[in-house]
């Protein structure tokens, strides 16, 4: 039988940068990864299919993602998804530390480096949900010091 592939949604409002952070997982990982500029349809799709990591930017139409964290992180079937903030706005308008209090499981600049990212959902594959969460974290802070 063939193992299921980890579901990874991303959503973002710049369909660029959403369609670059697609293709580079797409071409270091093996995951199934959904993307959409429709933050609404990206809640959905969690909702209806939990996925692995969820990896949203601050800013949307509709809801925004300090609103999807929280929609998340406080849904039943959702709560043990990673949740990652990745957004432009960090750390000038939404500190780091702000975020994690709110629930993320990780958030970093959008220039921050593509290998970091993947180099994190590669261990966050192999590990599964909740087992590598805290780890990830640590891992994720002790690389940026």
């Amino acid at each position: 039988m063939k193992k299921k592939k980890p579901l990874i949604i991303i959503t973002d409002d710049c369909w660029r940068y959403l369609a670059l952070l697609k293709q580079v997982l797409s071409e270091n990982l093996d995951a199934e990864i959904l993307a959409t500029t429709n933050a609404g349809e990206a809640l959905a799709w969690a909702l209806n299919c939990p996925p692995l990591l969820f990896i949203t930017d601050i800013i949307h139409n509709g809801p925004d993602g300090i609103t999807l964290l929280r929609l998340l992180k406080g849904n039943r079937m959702t709560a043990g998804v990673q949740v990652w903030v990745i957004s432009g706005n960090i750390p000038d308008i939404f500190p780091q530390e702000a975020l994690e209090a709110l629930g993320a499981d990780l958030a970093a600049p959008k220039l921050c480096s593509f290998g970091l990212l993947i180099e994190k959902a590669r261990r966050l594959c192999r590990a599964g949900p909740v087992q590598g969460a805290l780890s990830l974290r640590e891992s994720w802070n002790n690389s940026l010091n």
